[in-house]
């Protein structure tokens, strides 16, 4: 019998660049003296995070956008579902642009970013565990840039994944950035939405050592969460997508924190 996890990590393109990159490496456990030593931490958000959407999905989501605030939304919303059926690769491009279309809409009217609201929550959970927290500042996911994933995730994911597996940041610091902290806690993420009705949100924390760049923890889950139709979730400017997602970072963040040693001082 096929498990529900099992299908979520089937159908979602995140999971299965995961997967076809298959070498993932595993967490890294930290050790405890040195994380209670970690009392400045700065927390920093990679990105920007685009929206994974299933290809079927694209003039559905279309449909749901202001119009014409949401330049990506016109020509999605004339897409075919047939030609979806017939090109594929035709198809992936409309679901990329309907992704930043989405993306677009949640971020109108104020400064929101799925990378950034995880790494809020992050901050706010460290402050409470008695350490002195800055941030969080966002940074590039380092070997990408938007124009490289206009048409398909994949690059966005290969970068994901290689920034993982390294056991020393890539990310391009700055003096001041790693100055007075004993700690960079890099925020990775990624989601999807609509696959079977359900919001998925992957998260990958990794705490760096400021003075040498190497990974002294990290770890990485993801959870879902129903999410409904389109219609439903980007009504009222995208409030019960945002508010779904919301709860949903601030649940993974809480689990993962202790996971790479950031417990209570």
């Amino acid at each position: 019998m096929v498990t529900r996890r099992r299908i979520l990590e089937t159908v979602s393109g995140g999971a299965l660049y995961a997967l076809l990159g298959a070498c993932a490496a595993p967490g890294i456990t930290p050790d405890a003296g040195t994380m209670t030593t970690l009392r400045r931490v700065r927390v920093v958000a990679l990105g920007p995070v685009p929206l994974e959407l299933p290809p079927g999905m694209a003039s559905a989501v279309a449909a749901q956008l202001p119009k014409p605030t949401v330049s990506a939304a016109r020509g999605v919303a004339a897409f075919s579902g047939i030609l979806m059926l017939i090109e594929m690769p035709e198809a992936m491009a409309r679901s990329a642009e309907a992704g930043r279309a989405v993306t677009e809409q949640l971020g109108q009217g104020q400064a929101w970013s799925p990378q950034g609201i995880v790494a809020g929550h992050a901050a706010t959970l460290l402050t409470a565990t008695g350490r002195e927290v800055s941030g969080p500042v966002e940074k590039p996911m380092p070997g990408v840039s938007v124009d490289d994933y206009r048409l398909s995730l994949g690059p966005f994911y290969k970068a994901r994944g290689e920034w993982w597996n390294n056991t020393r940041s890539t990310v391009d610091y700055g003096s001041p950035d790693v100055a007075n902290v004993d700690a960079l806690v890099e925020i990775g993420m990624a989601y999807s939405a609509f696959f079977f009705g359900e919001l998925i949100v992957y998260l990958d924390i990794k705490v760096v050592d400021p003075s040498t760049r190497k990974v002294i923890a990290r770890a990485r889950d993801y959870a879902h969460k129903p999410i409904g139709t389109p219609e439903a979730a980007l009504k009222d400017e995208a409030a019960p997508f945002k508010q779904v997602f919301d709860e949903m970072a601030t649940s993974l963040v809480r689990t993962m924190l202790p996971r790479v040693g950031l417990v209570p001082l």
